[in-house]
């Protein structure tokens, strides 16, 4: 992996509990190569990161409110140059010019290509999607680049989270999308085969919301991981019954463990029901073929977990 491509600005955060251990990170890493100090990575945990702007495709970068700096790994990604005022605050955000989510979960996005023109014309299932971040990147993906065709599923199993998921895609302006919320299992009984793409943000344990104070220390635990690692193994399975043969798995979570994500990946592909698939532009954080990384001590982001099917 290329460590240079972006180094982590200075950031102030709580300090990590003196009972985790660095051997405790290890053991969650497992086999990944971690890409610089794990000292520094643990105390990155700790630390929140900055904000990014992921724009609409037809807004200019020079119609964003202030100076920004581009997310290398996502066209349409920017961070600001100050975070005072947040982004939030701005008239274009409140208008959809922009959508203000972690810099490291436009990795997924980046992975099913939805800053370029390739989801054109696709049906493309979101199969766990509030609050919607995604979701509206994906909307919007199909919206602007194509005229005729395209529709998202926007799938929440969890009835409480569709008030987000609403919300965030009714200011994509867009009428090609839907919102169920059913199981994955259950969705997969009903619309088997029917997908070009389907995205999996799955539930996992978190452990990139540690800096902002969503995920406890207990994110970290191998019973967590093992708990975890259960239900994104039956997400997926479901999501093979979903897309179409030939078609494409997007599976993302926000978390480190390598039984989560590398692993998650091995399985599918062992049991013959999918290949990894390599992108040359982000060959800089991939793991493995199909897999890629971000770090939160060195990519200005939370952390995050990618791969292609």
């Amino acid at each position: 992996m290329d460590i240079s491509l972006s180094k982590s600005r200075s950031r102030s955060g709580r300090q990590p509990p003196a009972s985790l251990a660095l051997d405790e990170i290890a053991d969650i890493l497992g086999r990944v190569a971690l890409p610089g100090s794990l000292q520094d990575f643990k105390e990155a945990l700790f630390k929140p990161a900055p904000a990014a702007m992921r724009r609409r495709r037809s807004v200019a970068v020079r119609d964003l409110p202030g100076e920004t700096t581009p997310v290398p790994w996502y066209r349409l990604g920017h961070l600001p140059a100050s975070d005072d005022p947040k982004p939030s605050r701005f008239l274009a955000f409140a208008a959809g010019d922009y959508y203000v989510q972690d810099a490291g979960s436009l990795l997924a996005l980046a992975v099913a290509g939805a800053d370029t023109c390739s989801l054109s014309g696709l049906t493309i299932c979101d199969l766990c999607a509030a609050p919607g971040g995604k979701a509206s990147a994906l909307v919007e993906a199909i919206d602007e680049g194509d005229t005729e065709g395209g529709f998202v599923l926007a799938n929440e199993a969890i009835g409480s989270r569709l008030g987000a998921l609403k919300l965030n895609l009714a200011r994509t302006g867009s009428d090609r999308y839907a919102i169920s919320s059913l199981d994955p299992d259950s969705l997969a009984d009903r619309l088997a085969g029917t997908f070009d793409v389907v995205v999996v943000d799955a539930p996992c344990s978190g452990q990139t919301m540690l800096a902002r104070g969503k995920q406890k220390t207990s994110s970290l635990s191998a019973k967590q991981v093992r708990h975890n690692a259960l239900r994104q193994s039956r997400i997926l399975d479901a999501a093979v019954r979903l897309v179409r043969d030939g078609g494409r798995i997007v599976y993302s979570t926000c978390t480190f463990a390598e039984a989560e994500n590398e692993q998650q990946v091995q399985r599918l592909i062992a049991s013959g029901n999918a290949v990894a698939q390599s992108i040359e532009h982000l060959d800089s954080y991939q793991t493995q073929p199909g897999c890629f990384r971000l770090w939160p001590h060195l990519h200005d982001c939370a952390g995050s977990f990618a791969a292609l099917l």
